[in-house]
């Protein structure tokens, strides 16, 4: 965002959402391979 704030204006509601989507899938991604994990070793 910082490099192209010279060129085009990101709204904030786009920032944040962008950033509050990253969190999410984070998230859900580490949920599912720790339950892939625990799978595996029988739990």
């Amino acid at each position: 965002k910082m490099l192209i704030v010279d060129f085009y204006h990101i709204p904030i509601a786009v920032s944040l959402g962008v950033v509050f989507g990253i969190l999410v899938m984070t998230f859900i991604i580490n949920a599912w391979v720790n339950y892939r994990h625990d799978k595996q070793r029988g739990g």
